[in-house]
């Protein structure tokens, strides 16, 4: 090894030909052959020597003048310290003492390489080194950090400085391996570096912040070389003189060109910040699973990169996966105490932030991800800690709560999607939080949201108040909690009701809501009052008018969340909640649902994928002609998700009530319903009908006389889904009655 190193030193071009002649292409030949047979023989050694004295050895070649041999060096050292651990361990002829001793040795040469390779990482004076051996001395740090750290820590701390001034370098590849080098220092010494935390911290987050922007920056040009490009052959395009054509294609040739680099470059540029901001991530995320508590003097600004959305949407080298580890880590690392007020902090400017978003989702990112940490961080908790922070928390939730009424500018420039984004996730959080809470303390808090969604408040934008956006929210959360606690939640269902029917166009409901408001000396008007000043404003505003029209919205979103709640309401009922007074007042209010038509402006928003409902979904099964005349053209389409979520309830409130004595208003009302001059509302009352006929089956037939004359009518309704669904039904009948019906229906 020693004469190895000897000839690796003296090897060196020594002819003095001129660059490029023949002489002295045969040297650098004959050079290049030497050191590929030296790199071999110091391969072969390594299986035959001591790994303490190979990786002396190696050190030595690293100081050589010739910045090709130091590279090979390092390249080896570090293959060898990578595997120096598992190659002792494969020993086992040899006694344990003897290994450890070996591994206590090789542990030792390491430690000796952290002082010798941190003055490579200079980036300036004579000796500086070039950038791919600053970069591979990195590389070196690393291994020895990863195999060696908790044995050679003092070592490796006198080393931080270097390697953190390295994150500051001019290359990016050195900047995103001195970050690499940052992780696996800190995963190797954990509290031992504490007291360079600081600088530590500061540095990775300084080099996150610097990468994002320069990502930001990057795409941007990226988008302009690209836009120029577009604008240019379009108006390469419109060139038509023959004679200019061919001095003309060799321009846009030459400009072709120019605009292919520029787009290379920016995507180079790109591709740079996003490897140097994965490694700055990594380095965070290292922070934080180790040293998780120390970070809260950095929170902020390390929040403030994980909620970026140029970070959120950056897929290349696992930023996005980097990022969204760290958020998942910081609930558990960081004390309530210390994390609650700064995410509490971040709500505005995640808002704010979806301005500069492209797309709905990329839009909601920020918020959505800032309202899944809190929800992580109240699962977190233990219920103690949970009850300490629950008006806090509670108090956040409700200002993520009041984007629908609220409508920053940020959001709605995104459409509906972006705000139902934000509201599901503040719902998710809030469900969390009530889990935590007992019921004591969770029945105040769902009074204190009670009141919260019935306060007027002025929209963004708008100059009449309105409740409509919160009352959505309030909607939404009781289906979500209830779809958690279940039956827990259905006695809640008392303090609803009474808006829920007047919301739903009942008189019953309208009076008993202008009795709570006169207590509360609220302005509010009913539901139906309100849906018609709506409906009226955007008539006559012919459309101009979009706050009227988001009212219009508002209010059958408000309507559909109102059924879908009575529906789980009814379907948790294992309290006996649904009682024959109830029942007549939710029944009527039910069935009018069979009659109501949402406008065309409403439409989108019910079918909107977010307002899907899987669990009515699987409760109710239509039948396939009701499903093909509701989805059979844009004015059927309307009623769908209406029409379908109160045919559920109505099932649902039947089943609860238990009773054929208030099973007979409730069939009698459908069968009313089956006389409309409208196909859809005969085809959804017959659906009703038929729905419980299915769930009933033979506690039905104390029905099936007053239910025989609307059968024998619809047997000759004039649309041909009406018709072919009341013979499915009239078949069902005669399965469970076991007789013919014909002779009735002819009668009737």
């Amino acid at each position: 090894m020693t004469a190895s190193l000897a000839q690796m030193q003296l090897l060196q071009p020594t002819s003095t030909s001129a660059p490029g002649t023949a002489a002295a292409t045969t040297n650098s030949r004959a050079v290049l052959a030497a050191s590929r047979g030296l790199y071999a023989l110091f391969g072969a050694l390594q299986g035959v020597m001591a790994p303490d004295a190979y990786l002396q050895a190696l050190l030595t070649l690293a100081e050589h003048p010739a910045d090709k041999v130091k590279r090979r060096a390092l390249k080896l050292f570090t293959d060898k310290v990578r595997g120096v651990r598992g190659e002792i361990a494969d020993q086992v002829e040899l006694p344990h003492r003897v290994r450890e001793a070996k591994l206590r040795q090789a542990a030792d040469a390491a430690g000796r390489a952290c002082a010798m390779l941190p003055p490579l990482l200079a980036a300036s004076g004579d000796a500086a080194a070039s950038p791919l051996t600053r970069q591979l001395a990195l590389v070196a740090l690393a291994a020895i950090a990863t195999e060696f750290g908790q044995a050679q820590a003092a070592a490796l701390l006198a080393g931080v400085p270097a390697v953190l001034a390295a994150t500051k370098d001019s290359h990016a590849a050195i900047r995103a391996s001195a970050l690499a080098a940052v992780a696996a220092f800190v995963r190797a010494l954990g509290p031992k570096l504490v007291p360079v935390l600081p600088s530590t911290v500061a540095a990775a987050v300084a080099a996150a912040d610097s990468a994002w922007g320069r990502l930001a920056r990057a795409g941007t040009a990226a988008d302009a070389a690209m836009s120029d490009a577009d604008d240019e052959d379009e108006a390469a395009g419109a060139v038509t003189d023959s004679d200019d054509e061919e001095d003309g294609d060799s321009d846009d040739e030459g400009d072709g060109k120019t605009q292919k680099k520029r787009r290379s470059k920016a995507s180079s540029d790109a591709d740079d910040a996003a490897l140097e901001l994965s490694s700055a991530l990594a380095s965070l995320n290292a922070l934080v699973e180790s040293l998780g508590g120390f970070l809260s003097p950095h929170l902020a600004a390390v929040l403030a990169i994980l909620l970026n959305p140029r970070v959120l949407a950056c897929r290349v080298a696992g930023c996005d996966q980097f990022a969204a580890s760290i958020r998942s880590a910081l609930p558990g690392a960081i004390p309530a105490r210390l994390l609650l007020p700064a995410l509490f902090e971040r709500l505005q400017p995640c808002i704010d932030a979806a301005a500069d978003c492209a797309g709905a989702a990329a839009a909601a990112a920020p918020a959505v991800a800032l309202l899944d940490m809190v929800g992580a961080a109240a699962a977190a908790m233990e219920a103690k800690v949970a009850a300490q922070y629950a008006d806090a928390l509670f108090n956040f939730l409700l200002r993520a709560l009041d984007v629908r009424q609220r409508r920053p500018a940020a959001l709605v420039a995104h459409s509906d999607a972006a705000i139902d984004a934000v509201e599901a996730a503040a719902t998710r959080a809030l469900v969390a939080l009530t889990m935590k809470l007992s019921e004591a303390r969770f029945k105040p808090m769902f009074l204190r949201l009670l009141e919260w969604a019935s306060t007027v408040s002025v929209p963004e934008g708008s100059a009449e108040p309105s409740y409509l956006g919160r009352m959505v929210a309030l909607y939404g959360a009781v289906n979500a909690l209830t779809d958690r606690l279940r039956s827990v939640l259905v006695p809640y269902f008392r303090y609803l009701l009474d808006s829920a029917i007047a919301h739903l166009g009942g008189d019953d409901g309208a009076a008993a809501g202008a009795a709570r408001r006169g207590k509360k000396k609220q302005k509010r008007a009913s539901a139906a009052a309100a849906l018609a000043e709506a409906e009226a404003a955007a008539a006559a505003a012919d459309g101009a008018d979009d706050q009227a029209a988001a009212q219009v919205k508002l209010a059958w979103l408000l309507r559909l969340r109102i059924i879908r709640a009575l529906h789980r309401c009814c379907l948790h009922d294992t309290v006996s909640f649904i009682d024959a007074e109830r029942f007549a007042r939710l029944h009527p209010a039910l069935l009018s649902q069979l009659e109501a038509e949402p406008p065309a402006a409403a439409l989108p928003l019910l079918l909107s994928p977010a307002h899907a409902d899987a669990d009515l979904s699987a409760y109710l099964r239509l039948g396939s002609a009701t499903r093909s005349y509701t989805a059979a053209d844009g004015a059927a389409a309307t009623s769908g998700p209406l029409g379908a979520a109160a045919v559920g309830c109505l099932l649902a409130l039947a089943v609860a009530a238990n009773s054929d004595a208030l099973w007979k208003p409730l069939n009698h009302g459908a069968l009313m319903l089956t006389r409309s001059s409208e196909p859809r509302v005969r085809a959804l009352a017959l659906e009703g009908v038929a729905q419980l006929v299915d769930r009933l089956r033979e506690e039905y037939l104390v029905l099936l006389p007053e239910s025989l004359p609307f059968l024998s009518e619809l047997l000759e309704d004039v649309d041909a889904g009406v018709a072919s669904r009341v013979r499915q039904v009239v078949t069902q009948l005669e399965e469970i009655s076991g007789e013919k019906l014909d002779e009735y229906l002819k009668i009737a």
